[in-house]
């Protein structure tokens, strides 16, 4: 079968082609594309490879993905702040082990996330940085940098590139927890493609 970006590719306007030897296979015709895509579970996956491979297709609902990568942030953000608390309320019990209790605060303070924004209205707002940082791992996305060998990527941005595209120093990224925010975007985005991929290539054999 045909690379997935190749067959997505001709849903893209003309000016903007991939060549592929078909070697007497009869060639998928856009119709036969868009069904195969239509067997993907609507969702954050598909959503995500329609970015990185139908960028034409992608930008009339670019709104949709990006509210919807901030509310994956915001409940990964809440869930985190939870096991924070969670882990503070087993240190003031006392018949919880000390030693465990203070285990789980550790763990649980190691993984929290910076502080998410400030509220505006009676409404929590993000930070810019974790819009930033949205924006960014779009961008490494369509890139092809996600390490997925059937995407036909090239090298992964470094942490100073990343650092960079959040606006943050290197030294500020790395240790102020916006590296963790990065990275377990990147993975839960970059699987979420994986398994999109892997479903519209079953459908489009």
């Amino acid at each position: 079968m045909a690379h997935i970006g190749k067959l997505l590719g001709r849903l893209n306007p003309k000016t903007q082609t991939f060549t592929d030897a078909s070697g007497g296979v009869p060639e998928l015709t856009p119709q036969d594309i868009a069904g195969a895509l239509a067997f993907v579970p609507s969702g954050l996956g598909r959503e995500l490879l329609c970015h990185v491979w139908w960028p034409g297709g992608a930008e009339r609902t670019r709104a949709q993905l990006d509210a919807a990568i901030m509310e994956l942030l915001a409940k990964e953000w809440r869930r985190r702040e939870d096991a924070q608390l969670d882990a503070m309320l087993m240190v003031a019990t006392p018949d919880v082990g000390r030693r465990r209790a203070q285990d789980a605060f550790a763990q649980a303070h190691k993984e929290r996330w910076p502080s998410w924004g400030k509220m505006e209205q009676g409404i929590l707002q993000p930070s810019e940085v974790y819009v930033r940082i949205r924006d960014a791992v779009l961008m490494e996305l369509r890139a092809g940098y996600f390490g997925d060998a059937d995407s036909g990527a090239g090298r992964a941005w470094s942490d100073r590139d990343r650092a960079e595209m959040i606006e943050r120093s290197n030294v500020t990224y790395s240790t102020n927890g916006w590296k963790r925010v990065y990275e377990w975007l990147l993975d839960h985005c970059a699987n979420e493609v994986g398994i999109a991929q892997r479903r519209f290539g079953r459908a489009a054999a």
